[in-house]
């Protein structure tokens, strides 16, 4: 009673609170009979019982009996304080544990800004590296535009070789025509020679059979006059004879003379027929001349179509071998064209070598490059590999932490608010019976309590009475802002931990669009030429990034949601 006196009040007020109980709940049988008077009587008896049963429970068990009081007070102290000691070091578990997690969240912070420096160098290693690989392609490409600019030239060049082998051919064809038109003119000019030969020699012969003919008819007619001036020698002689013995033989001279006569005149009938013969052989011989001055105006007319055909045959001999000449010299420039073109070939050849070599070094040299850069940079990448091996793996233990701390976070919460609940109730009920013992009035809350007639007596007992319900609402309010506070706290330690959460993946995804970004501009850039030596090892990043970028959507959509929704998977 000394820590209670409420009880006092109570137990002053037992009369006072049966009558006015008896005065504002009026029994439900009498109620009934006076509603219905004609109902029986064993039911308002039955039910007058019952009432009467439960209001004396109800009466009993909110007012403790006078014996059991200071001693179930006591207990009900113990039975708070011992609430009151759990609740106090849950709270401070609950603190250590904030302390911790935000310890936890600030390693991880720093560990994350750490990741993000080396990142950061890693990236900026990289984009030196994919500026070098630019730098290499862009070399590359240019002595790619200068190998095709050689094969440009090389192709005119065996272009133009393969006209000048064709114009060769053309000008053999045309030199093989000309040979065969040579040996046709040749042989043309060898029959004609022949035939001339030939003829000429067949004149020759003609002309010596007419000359040994000719000299055949005048050594006849030689003859011929020397035997008529022979018998005119004769004739005068037998002249001069008969002259001188025409004197001595007249008659037989004269006879003789007539025989001679007569002989003579045949004589000279004989050498008129020879001389008619002579001058038929004349005529014939005139004729002959005739024919040998035709001959020879025949033979000069051949000689001189000799001299003409000898002249053509020279003049065609001088332009067939001008163009011979001609032929030979354009086809010996076409030879030092040729062979200037071969020599340029030859040179453009060992040009092409020498560019293939050196290509072929600089290739060597790339791919040495490459060698030393993918040795040199293997280590960083598997490095970032595994850092982002590592960073997932985090990240995910860190999901899996996050999630079993936002399920014993719900679950706390859940606990707390179901005691809080618990204990608004029973404070509730508290304060039901406390207002049923203390007012009994009908509807008010504290100012019931200065509206009674019996607490305005005494001071004393209406500043106790405010006092007990001071410290019992206070009490009340004290837990529950101190659930409140804990709730509050425990909202902000996940509401941080979901910033350091979405930060982390804001991190990550931006982390995933440089070096997707950077992948597909190496690889735009890259085309169909060589290869960049990160590029496959960017690709597995970036497949396991987009993994992990599901990974991370998927943590947004279950973890990062609004504080006042619920977790849409939590045992996940």
């Amino acid at each position: 009673l000394k820590y209670s006196p409420y009880c006092s009040v109570i137990l002053v007020r037992k009369k006072h609170i049966a009558r006015r109980l008896r005065r504002l709940f009026p029994w439900p049988g009498s109620i009934k009979r006076m509603n219905n008077p004609f109902a029986k009587k064993d039911t308002t008896s039955s039910d007058s019982t019952q009432t009467e049963a439960r209001l004396k429970d109800e009466i009993t068990y909110g007012v403790p009996e006078v014996s059991d009081l200071s001693q179930k007070w006591k207990v009900r102290i113990k039975e708070l304080e011992a609430e009151l000691d759990k609740l106090r070091s849950e709270n401070s578990r609950l603190r250590r544990e904030v302390a911790e997690l935000k310890d936890q969240n600030e390693m991880i912070q720093k560990q994350l800004n750490r990741k993000n420096e080396q990142s950061q160098t890693l990236l900026d290693e990289l984009t030196e590296l994919h500026k070098q690989l630019e730098s290499s392609e862009s070399a590359y490409e240019k002595l790619e535009c200068q190998q095709r600019d050689q094969d440009q030239e090389n192709k005119q060049l065996s272009y133009e070789i393969k006209v000048l082998s064709q114009q060769k051919s053309k000008l053999e064809a045309e030199m093989r025509e000309m040979e065969e038109l040579r040996a046709i003119t040749e042989n043309k000019l060898h029959q004609l020679q022949n035939r001339y030969d030939a003829y000429m020699e067949q004149c020759k012969t003609e002309r010596q059979r007419f000359e040994e003919k000719l000299s055949n008819e005048r050594k006849q007619s030689d003859q011929l006059m020397a035997q008529l001036v022979e018998a005119r020698k004769g004739n005068e002689q037998q002249s001069l004879q008969n002259r001188r013995h025409s004197q001595l033989i007249n008659k037989q001279r004269d006879a003789e003379l007539e025989e001679l006569r007569k002989q003579i005149e045949e004589m000279l009938r004989a050498n008129k027929h020879q001389l008619d013969l002579v001058e038929k052989n004349e005529t014939a011989l005139a004729e002959q001349r005739k024919t040998t001055s035709d001959l020879q105006a025949l033979v000069a007319k051949l000689e001189g179509d000799k001299a003409e055909l000898q002249h053509w045959k020279e003049h065609g001999a001088a332009s067939l071998t001008t163009t011979v000449s001609y032929l030979e010299q354009r086809l010996h420039a076409k030879e030092e064209a040729l062979a200037v073109s071969e020599f340029q070939v030859h040179v453009l050849n060992d040009q092409l070598r020498h560019e293939a070599k050196e290509r072929r070094e600089i290739l060597e040299q790339a791919k040495d490059e490459k060698a030393r850069i993918n040795s040199k940079y293997r280590h960083k990448i598997r490095l970032l590999e595994s850092r982002t091996r590592a960073i997932m793996a985090r990240a995910r233990s860190h999901r899996n932490l996050l999630y079993r701390r936002l399920i014993y976070m719900v679950a706390t919460r859940t606990q707390l608010k179901r005691q809080l609940s618990e204990k608004t109730k029973r404070i509730d009920q508290q304060k039901h019976f406390v207002w049923k013992d203390s007012s009994l009035c009908g509807n008010g809350d504290r100012e019931l309590i200065k509206r009674q007639s019996i607490l305005d007596q005494d001071d004393k007992e209406i500043q106790t009475e405010k006092w007990v319900v001071a410290q019992r609402n206070f009490s009340s309010t004290a837990l529950g802002i101190e659930a409140e506070a804990k709730y509050e706290a425990l909202r902000q330690e996940l509401d941080a931990s979901r910033n350091a959460l979405d930060q982390l993946l804001q991190l990550l995804d931006n982390y995933i669009d440089r070096n997707i970004r950077s992948a597909e501009k190496s690889q735009s850039a890259k085309g169909e030429a060589h290869e960049i030596p990160i590029a496959s090892a960017t690709d597995e990043i970036r497949k396991r990034f987009m993994d992990f970028r599901q990974i991370s959507s998927q943590i947004r959509r279950h973890v990062l949601h609004p504080p006042d929704e619920t977790c849409v998977h939590p045992a996940k």
